[in-house]
């Protein structure tokens, strides 16, 4: 047919779309999540980071995971870059699974609908903090002020 992409090039180029929106809404923040199911702390910071994102999207790569990123981000991913399960070809479970899940969870990137813990959140602006800013504080200034609220402070984890 004439004009109809092929599934690979519709999944490169939602690889291509999603990589912009998954470095403006991850990459370079940290997220303050607060639960009150969280056992061994009350809140934990997490953050993203662009080599994460090959490991998000499910598909196979010969290209480092920085690189693969990169030419995602620049729109210059080439269908002979990746495949679905390292033999070059698509199988019907791999479409489904894979490309589902990736496609759920960039659909619902400006979903705010988690549960946060509103006796922390209004412990932490009680004592003049703004809840929302903590992510956005210098790490040693934000430790600072969760240790005056005796909240052990949590730094962001590091990805090797």
């Amino acid at each position: 047919m004439e004009g109809q992409k092929s599934f690979k090039e519709r999944v490169k180029e939602t690889l291509i779309s999603y990589a912009q929106d998954y470095k403006m809404y991850y990459v370079d923040y940290e997220y303050l999540l607060c639960s009150n199911a969280f056992s061994r702390s009350a809140y934990y910071i997490v953050s993203a980071h662009e080599e994460n994102y090959l490991h998000l999207t499910g598909v196979h790569t010969n290209l480092g995971a920085s690189a693969f990123f990169q030419k995602c981000y620049d729109g210059t991913l080439e269908e002979n870059d990746f495949d679905f399960n390292k033999d070059g070809e698509l199988d019907t479970m791999e479409r489904t699974l894979d490309f589902m899940t990736f496609n759920k969870m960039m659909n619902n990137s400006g979903d705010s609908s988690y549960d946060v813990d509103d006796d922390l959140v209004d412990e932490i602006e009680s004592s003049g903090l703004d809840y929302d800013e903590l992510p956005f504080m210098d790490e040693d200034e934000r430790i600072e002020a969760l240790e005056e609220l005796n909240l052990p402070p949590k730094s962001s984890p590091s990805h090797k």
